[in-house]
């Protein structure tokens, strides 16, 4: 016989979720980093200069287009925080749409290649700041997961010998107990009923030991 309690699942949920929360924090502070080294105002050229062996020098790839520092932060958020953003979706997202979500309205407006807005001082710490802010969030999200966990684990080390104890006194049919077995199925019944009482109640288990009533000892007693 065995019962199903949900609680391994319930407990690899928390630390699926958890990872992903790590992990997109991890995102964040990358992106951040890369936003605080851009030069506000600057153009970062997609032709790339390499050194001749006579020692001049070589202009390759003339055909790759500038990219706008605004280009930059699109490009740094494609690269860090929109992976862990939409994993979880079936159909592809725009960009924009996902800085929208990620982090605001005005920024994905403000960093759009339509917008044709350079990256100034105010809107580079405005970008970082809100990151900074998402960031904050996630740090709080894992701090819950982690309490989720942990009121998981006391649960699993409450109903674990409950449940053992429950399959193995139902191996032996009722009739066959006896008053004296009967009493003590009942008292143990209560303890551990009193254990997830107390478990719903605040997460801890209960400290009660297991007990006898004393009509119950009197009953053991006259048989």
């Amino acid at each position: 016989m065995s019962l199903e309690t949900h609680l391994d699942s319930a407990r690899e949920r928390v630390r699926s979720e958890r990872d992903a929360v790590q992990k997109k924090q991890t995102a964040y502070k990358r992106f951040i980093t890369r936003v605080k080294n851009l030069s506000p105002g600057s153009i970062q050229s997609g032709s790339q200069v390499t050194a001749l062996a006579s020692g001049g020098t070589q202009l390759l790839d003339q055909s790759v287009q500038t990219e706008t520092d605004c280009a930059a932060v699109r490009t740094a958020f494609r690269e860090t925080i929109r992976p862990h953003s939409v994993d979880d979706l079936d159909d592809e997202e725009p960009l924009l749409q996902t800085i929208r979500a990620e982090l605001s309205e005005s920024l994905a407006i403000a960093v759009a290649p339509t917008t044709e807005t350079r990256l100034t001082v105010d809107l580079q710490e405005a970008i970082v700041t809100e990151a900074q802010s998402q960031r904050v969030d996630l740090q709080a999200m894992e701090a819950a997961l982690n309490r989720e966990r942990d009121q998981l684990a006391t649960a699993a080390d409450t109903l674990t010998p409950i449940i053992e104890w429950l399959i193995d006194v139902n191996e032996t049919p009722l009739l066959d107990v006896g008053f004296e077995g009967l009493a003590d199925r009942h008292s143990t019944l209560e303890s551990h009923r009193d254990s997830c009482e107390q478990l719903l109640l605040t997460g801890k288990p209960s400290s009660k030991k297991p007990r006898v009533k004393p009509h119950m000892l009197g009953l053991c007693t006259a048989h």
